[in-house]
């Protein structure tokens, strides 16, 4: 999202630059979730930037239990081949 006029090529570029973050930060969760798939007994290191998502992550679980929220199979290995 952008708050600026621009021209089509603009818009294209920064469109393509978009996804290519979008698709860096998506391996890196789909291989932090096949870690946690991987060792559902271990326990992760919180620090101080793990404040906001772990907020969030508290905020969707209270939405789902609440029933709130629509709910999905969760991700398996076998999905992200």
């Amino acid at each position: 999202m952008k708050n600026f006029p621009a021209d089509e090529s603009t818009n294209r570029s920064l469109s393509d630059d978009f996804r290519i973050t979008f698709d860096e930060d998506k391996a890196v969760l789909e291989a932090i979730q096949r870690s946690e798939l991987a060792h559902p007994d271990r326990r992760g290191a919180r620090i101080a930037i793990d404040v906001a998502p772990t907020k969030m992550r508290r905020m969707v679980d209270q939405m789902i239990s609440s029933g709130s929220v629509l709910t999905s199979p969760r991700v398996t290995d076998d999905a992200l081949a």
